[in-house]
């Protein structure tokens, strides 16, 4: 008898449902921490800077789904470059590159502006 798979593997199931449920918690964690942020748009520095964490906690999940999932085993592990119709890298990049920029200019300390 023949131990052939018939069917997709539990894991892989498991996996993708991971990277959404990921996508799901940082999208969430973004919009939480974007509307903290614009609270404390008009408030003095040190206000607008205890709303920061949230984002940044937000963008810093982002990238590591992007760098790791998607970069790291995705590209390497499962050699997605190779594939014409399944080569995610170049969309993974960019989103990398954009939270990560993002990332730093939220870091960035705010200080109150001499009027």
């Amino acid at each position: 008898m023949c131990c052939a798979w018939t069917r997709p593997l539990r894991i892989h199931t498991l996996f993708y449902l991971g990277i959404i449920c990921w996508e799901a918690l940082t999208g969430a964690l973004c919009w939480w921490g974007a509307a903290r942020m614009l609270r404390q748009l008009k408030a003095p520095a040190d206000a607008f800077e205890h709303a920061k964490p949230v984002a940044i906690i937000a963008l810093t999940l982002g990238c590591l789904l992007w760098l790791v999932a998607f970069l790291a085993i995705g590209a390497e592990w499962f050699l997605m470059w190779q594939s014409a119709t399944w080569n995610g890298q170049q969309a993974a990049f960019r989103m990398f590159v954009v939270q990560g920029l993002v990332l730093i200019y939220i870091s960035l300390p705010d200080r109150e502006i001499a009027a």
